[in-house]
């Protein structure tokens, strides 16, 4: 995959919030970092990006510990396949579509219709997002932002070739699927033009977010 402006995915809209609630069990990583966790639906989820260092596979945004610790480091795919501690899991693909489907079916469209994907603004963070113009994106009032508690962070991403991109535009976390042409499946979010969540794939050389996602009973 060349270099390009990643500008996909991720935008939408939510002020429904009974389906979504704080679960009580934060999560520790395998350093006893705790993290914040949300239950949306069946499912719980970090809340947090995850900031678990690795010395092989994964940096800090341009390579500065203060990007870390406010956004999450970013990873591999290989390393993000190994960094969720026990009872936790790297999401596979079919888990985001899970999210996604649940948000979108419990009102969280930016239009408030169940139909359509439009429901970044609903997980997207009400901080670090860039402002901008468009009454459609997640950095037009941060305010609005996050009702189901996800509360996604535009982490940027790595290029494979060790350079660094759109740290406050937008948020790309790994899913564990991987496609038959080796490569792997990422979810992205950007904050100007859109309004869904969607999904691309990459190189596993990239570096990008990660959120663990609990295993099931």
């Amino acid at each position: 995959m060349k270099k390009r402006n990643l500008v996909l995915f991720f935008i939408g809209m939510s002020f429904v919030f009974y389906n979504c609630s704080m679960d009580d069990n934060s999560m520790k990583d395998k350093d006893g970092t705790s993290y914040k966790t949300i239950k949306i639906g069946d499912q719980i989820w970090m809340a947090e990006n995850l900031d678990y260092y690795t010395p092989n596979g994964s940096w800090s945004y341009n390579d500065k510990p203060e990007n870390s610790e406010r956004f999450g480091r970013l990873y591999t795919w290989e390393t993000a396949c190994t960094v969720c501690p026990d009872g936790w899991h790297l999401p596979s693909d079919e888990e985001w579509d899970q999210l996604i489907i649940f948000l979108i079916n419990n009102g969280n469209n930016s239009d408030g219709k169940s139909k359509d994907n439009k429901i970044a603004i609903s997980l997207a963070s009400t901080t670090e997002w860039k402002a901008s113009s468009d009454t459609a994106s997640v950095g037009y009032n941060l305010s609005v932002n996050n009702s189901s508690g996800f509360t996604a962070l535009p982490g940027g991403y790595r290029y494979y070739d060790g350079s660094f991109y759109n740290l406050g535009n937008m948020g790309i976390w790994w899913s564990s699927s991987k496609l038959p042409i080796s490569e792997e499946v990422y979810r992205n979010a950007y904050y100007i033009n859109n309004k869904t969540v969607g999904k691309d794939f990459v190189s596993g050389y990239y570096g990008a977010s990660v959120r663990c996602v609990k295993d099931s009973k």
